[in-house]
């Protein structure tokens, strides 16, 4: 994930680790995406 990324600034405020974070969302996005509705 690049190191601005708004998911990445969000998850470091709830996580409160900014490595942490990063595996968080690298681990929780492509979850999300896949179940994402398609239009």
């Amino acid at each position: 994930m690049s190191t601005g990324s708004p998911l990445v600034r969000l998850a470091v405020l709830l996580v409160g680790d900014r490595e942490a974070a990063e595996d968080v969302v690298q681990d929780v996005f492509p979850r999300l995406h896949g179940k994402a509705p398609m239009c």
